[in-house]
């Protein structure tokens, strides 16, 4: 069972152009009603140069309905301060569809049961502002894999008592628990750093932690 903190929705769409671009860096801009993300996809792909480009906003705010048209979303980038100028200095065009996933943060409300344990987004997604997406999965893999061979290896444990009462499994839904705690309040901060727009929808919700 889900437990979701938000409603951040991301909505994606490819760029390409026949000119170079010499930009390797990600970049990340707040807007009024949302924020975007751009990064530019190595080499040459039949002849062209790529860039993955996406935009982040509430899925019930009128603007998740504009992004998710090729017009919609042409119009909220042309509003942007720097990815909209810098896609049109290097002859970007569309290419393909949007593409719409969910982004939110959601957690499971328990992390273990009997015989089952989950990890990485199985146990708790984050928002993709925060990039912990592959280190929480390498992470909290490494820590279950652990917790479960000492679980395992304790000969006063039988088999069947490897649910959440287990001392070792309890470790990890502790540390699970401590993870979210220090992600959501690791997340309101950055949001919070953003001081404009506060009349906007997007940005007045996450002035108020968690």
């Amino acid at each position: 069972m889900l437990e979701t903190n938000d409603m951040l929705f991301a909505y994606a769409q490819w760029f390409e152009t026949s000119g170079p671009d010499a930009d390797p860096y990600t970049r990340i801009e707040a807007g009024p009603h949302g924020w975007w993300y751009t990064n530019r996809l190595p080499g040459i792909q039949e002849g062209a140069t790529r860039r993955l480009v996406v935009f982040h906003t509430d899925k019930d705010l009128p603007q998740a309905k504009m992004a998710a048209s090729p017009d919609g979303f042409q119009q909220l980038l042309g509003n942007s301060a720097h990815i909209g100028p810098l896609l049109e200095q290097q002859g970007y065009r569309p290419l393909g569809a949007i593409r719409g996933a969910a982004a939110n943060s959601q957690r499971l409300v328990s992390f273990c049961g009997d015989a089952w344990m989950a990890v990485g987004d199985a146990a708790q997604a984050y928002d993709p502002l925060s990039s912990q997406g592959i280190d929480k999965a390498l992470r909290t893999g490494s820590h279950a894999g652990h917790l479960i061979h000492y679980a395992l290896s304790d000969g006063q444990v039988a088999g069947s008592e490897l649910g959440q009462d287990n001392h070792y499994i309890g470790q990890y839904v502790m540390q699970q628990q401590q993870l979210w705690q220090s992600y959501v309040s690791q997340r309101d901060f950055y949001y919070q750093t953003q001081p404009r727009w506060a009349e906007q929808a997007f940005w007045q919700r996450r002035r108020s932690p968690g």
